[in-house]
């Protein structure tokens, strides 16, 4: 009893619960908010910013502090780092040798003879501690440059950013309407096949009675089969477009709420198109770098000046730094005067990047300005098709009317009504494909326009 009773309070829940159903909008802001591949965009848009940041860090230099410990016996090192610890005496020069000569023998060539304390030192070790300031004073220009070049590339990842979410708007869209479609189109083919299931036994009646043939059996029992196929496509096709939808709004997607299939048509120009297109906006940003990157080629032909601060002691005892601390303060001036011809070939390749990236602008225009005509044209040619469409529906409609009340006075068949039936239900798919092809021509429109984001 208790499973029994688990059992009907499971089933009274799942009867409550109804699956949730979403609208265009809230498809749009899953979108928005959850998609995977705009989520990675943004973090591509953090990681420019930030790198462009670390460029203003050039300007301020950069400040090391060392902590070093040596040891050695080679004769120039060693000598070397008694005089940086300020610890070198008399005696490392071999005075202690010349002294010695000058006792013993007043006659000998002293200059001749090789001082072992010089040359032979006993190993020496030493400790240093310092702390290293470099800053460049001028670039002429390398920095300015590298750091427009790595703004623009943060603006260009911003309409990367925007290009994804208005190509995954489409995507949204589209496959909502598809959606639509294939439901209308489902619920239409359920009705034709009603109709048909309805003719099969009216012609097995006819048969009995001996007013039909088997082969008119057979002919309805084909149509019947064909309808079913289609049905199990369209289901299958259902299947698969919500699993896009949900792979887009990284959200299980069950069911859509009804749209009308009727979409008012974007007001759009060719010019606004040109305005507003991020393809332009993102060859505009490019035509800024090649530019940048012109001037970062020139700044080799500047010298390049900076300045360096030192200090810090050096001892042969760790943190002995009595009497052993000192500085360094120094200017440098860097000017590359020859380099073969490269910094000259490296600008001419700057220059034709610009006329490249020009070009590339001037075929984006002329292409969207083309993209534009033919999608408003085509959208034309559907509002045609569609408004023709309907009327021949509205015929259809009464047609199938008027056979429904001939039908009740006995003056044609079930057979004939169930017909027009069909014709009536084939014209409404039809017109709804249409409809279906005319908004997706309206979403290349705000997607070229840049005019599709909520």
């Amino acid at each position: 009893m208790k499973v029994m009773f688990v059992a009907f309070l499971l089933i009274i829940s799942f009867g409550l619960l109804e699956a949730k159903t979403y609208s265009l909008d809230e498809i749009l802001e899953l979108v928005k908010s959850k998609n995977l591949d705009i989520k990675i965009s943004k973090f591509e848009e953090r990681i420019k910013s930030l790198e462009s940041s670390l460029v203003d860090t050039k300007r301020y230099g950069e400040l090391d502090f060392v902590q070093a410990y040596t040891n050695t016996n080679h004769a120039g090192d060693a000598f070397g780092m008694k005089l940086s610890s300020r610890e070198a005496t008399f005696g490392d020069f071999g005075f202690g040798e010349f002294l010695g000569w000058m006792e013993n023998d007043m006659r000998g060539d002293i200059l001749g003879v090789a001082p072992k304390a010089l040359n032979h030192p006993s190993s020496f070790e030493m400790h240093e501690s310092k702390i290293e300031y470099t800053v460049p004073l001028y670039t002429g220009g390398l920095i300015s440059s590298y750091k427009r070049i790595a703004t623009s590339l943060f603006e260009l990842s911003k309409l990367e950013s925007d290009e994804l979410l208005s190509k995954s708007f489409f995507e949204a869209k589209k496959s909502y309407f598809d959606l639509l479609l294939l439901q209308n189109f489902k619920e239409n083919l359920d009705e034709i096949l009603e109709a048909i299931e309805r003719l099969e036994l009216s012609v097995e009646s006819m048969i009995e009675e001996g007013y039909a043939k088997h082969i008119d059996l057979l002919e309805v029992q084909t149509q019947k089969a064909n309808i079913k196929r289609v049905l199990n496509q369209s289901v299958a096709n259902q299947k698969l477009l919500y699993e896009y939808l949900s792979f887009l709004c990284d959200e299980e997607i069950g069911d859509i709420k009804k749209e009308n299939l009727d979409i008012p048509v974007l007001d759009v120009s060719s010019e606004d198109v040109l305005e507003n297109s991020l393809e332009i906006k993102k060859l505009k940003i490019a035509k800024d770098i090649a530019k940048d990157s012109k001037r970062l080629e020139e700044s080799s032909f500047y010298p390049k000046v900076g300045a360096v601060f030192r200090a810090g002691y050096a001892s042969s005892e760790f943190f002995d730094y009595k009497e052993r601390d000192y500085y360094t303060l120094g200017l440098e001036l860097r000017w590359n005067i020859f380099s073969g011809g490269a910094k000259s070939k490296k600008i001419e390749m700057a220059k034709i990047e610009q006329l490249k990236v020009d070009t590339q602008e001037e075929l984006a225009k002329k292409g969207l300005t083309l993209s534009h005509s033919r999608i408003k044209t085509e959208i034309k040619s559907f509002d045609y098709d569609i408004s023709s469409l309907k009327k021949e529906l509205e015929l259809k409609e009464r047609i199938y009317e008027n056979y429904q009340e001939r039908y009740k006075e006995k003056l044609v068949s079930i057979n004939d009504v169930l017909i027009k039936h069909n014709e009536r239900i084939k014209t409404t798919l039809e017109l709804q494909t249409l409809q279906n092809s005319r908004n997706k021509k309206i979403f290349e429109l705000e997607k070229l326009a840049n005019r599709g984001e909520m």
